[in-house]
Parts: structure tokens; sequence; C-alpha cells
């Protein structure tokens, strides 16, 4: 892993630090349960719960979203605008590439549960098309619906993992305070696994979080190496960059009556 340095020393300070915050270590202490405090993913788990915990006023945002995401054999990537609320949970996708210009609104609770999609270029041609998140059609460039998109849901699902992998030892723990994504200096709790079994669906995980403000804005998970010596495989890379919270965003930043998008 490039320009990851960890000093034991350091990352013990790391840890101190973060956890001398009262409140979430007493509510991951509770969601994990007595019998699993000494194991080896409780401070992982403690640190990712106080990461969340700084989600909880962040009613909205925009941002950069890059992905990675590995489909069939193919590792495909994607950028784009993203415009999200929480509540009621809505997206505005914008693509920078591919399909530049491409553009997807998803609503919670509206248009019977279908995304708004308008193509650009020759897509264009075709017009609005309303499509179910979870269609096939929807979902042959993603391993995951619309309607998971997110740092909230991404931290949920790290989590779900982590507190699921509590009652397996087999499991390795790194911290990396000194980490970078472009300009933004990070730190990064790792997991992995030395054995390849069905209750592990990754092999590794990287959860990388904003050094300023904690704020979650890396996720990357990867399989197991098909032979002994090889590199773990990338499965899923999600990055949000450019983050602005809260920029009170309303019902016609997600409606395709918005005139600026063009629908």
């Amino acid at each position: 892993m490039q320009n990851l340095r960890l000093s034991g020393l350091i990352a013990v300070c790391l840890i101190s630090g973060l956890l001398s915050q009262a409140d979430a270590q007493e509510r991951v202490a509770n969601r994990v349960g007595a019998g699993s405090k000494n194991h080896k993913l409780v401070p992982v788990l403690k640190l990712a719960k106080i990461a969340e915990a700084k989600l909880s006023d962040t009613k909205d945002y925009t941002a950069t979203f890059t992905k990675r995401e590995r489909i069939g054999d193919d590792l495909t990537s994607q950028r784009m605008e993203l415009k999200l609320r929480e509540k009621p949970f809505s997206v505005h996708i914008k693509f920078v590439q591919p399909h530049e210009g491409r553009q997807v609104i998803y609503v919670d609770g509206r248009n019977d549960g279908h995304m708004i999609v308008r193509g650009a270029g020759i897509e264009a041609v075709v017009g609005t098309i309303k499509l179910l998140p979870t269609s096939n059609r929807a979902m042959e460039e993603s391993r995951y619906p619309v309607s998971m998109i997110g740092v909230r849901k991404m931290m949920t699902k790290v989590i779900q993992q982590w507190t699921s992998e509590l009652k397996y030892d087999d499991i390795d723990v790194k911290f990396y305070p000194n980490a970078r994504i472009g300009n933004v200096q990070c730190k990064v709790l790792q997991t992995s696994h030395s054995q390849n079994k069905k209750h592990f669906r990754f092999h590794m995980t990287r959860l990388y979080l904003d050094k300023s403000t904690n704020f979650p804005i890396r996720l990357e998970q990867y399989g197991f190496p098909k032979k002994a010596g090889e590199k773990p495989v990338l499965m899923e890379e999600y990055t949000y960059t450019n983050v602005r919270p809260n920029r009170g965003l309303k019902d016609m930043d997600f409606s395709e009556k918005n005139p600026a998008y063009g629908f």
C-alpha cells in the first residue's frame, strides 16, 4: 500500500485520542456486547462509530463520487457529480465519465419506487425513462442499486460487516494515521483475513477518514487472491471528494422539472 506508514506509537496515540469520546465508546460497547470486548475489531468499530456519529448533523451534501467496481471479470470506473439529501432520501447524479451528461434522479417514495434516467448524446434519442433501481437494466453497471448510494449507507454497510465478524478470530487489524487521497490527509482502518472462508465476504477492507473532520470519504473492499502470493483483487472502491455538507438542497434539486437539468 503506497505512501502508508504505520508507527505503533502513533497508532496508539491516534486510537487513544479518538476513543476519548465516551459517548461513542458506550454506544459501541453496548452494540458488540461484553463478551466481545477484547476482540481486535472493537477499536475499529469504535472508530467507525465515531465517524458515523459525525454524519448525524449532515442533512444533505454535494460531492464528486467516484466508484470502481468489479462487474463479472471487468473492473469498471465511473465518476459523477452527486447531490444527496437524507430525508426523504433523494439523489441527483450527473455522470462525468463515462456517459458524460447522463442524469439520474431517485427520491424515496416517489415515482412508484422508480428512478428517472435521462441520457446524453446518442442516449438522448431514447428520452427520459423510468427504471426500478434493482431492475436488470439499472444494475448492468453497478453492484448496488442507486438507493444504496451515499456516505451514511456506506458506513452502515461496513459497520454491519465488522459487527458480523466479531464472532471470528481470523482477523488482522492495522491503523494508518498518515494516508492521503489527493490533497486530503486521511486515517485508514484496515482489516483482513488470512483464510478464504464463506463467512468472510472480503479478504481485506480499508476505510478512509478525513483526518481533520473524521468524515468517511473512501471504502475499499478486496477479494481473496486466486493463488498464494498474488495481490488481492479490488472488488469495490467508493470515494467521495469535494464534499460540501448542508447545502440546503430543496425538492427542485431532485426533480426532473428543474429547468437546469434539461429533462
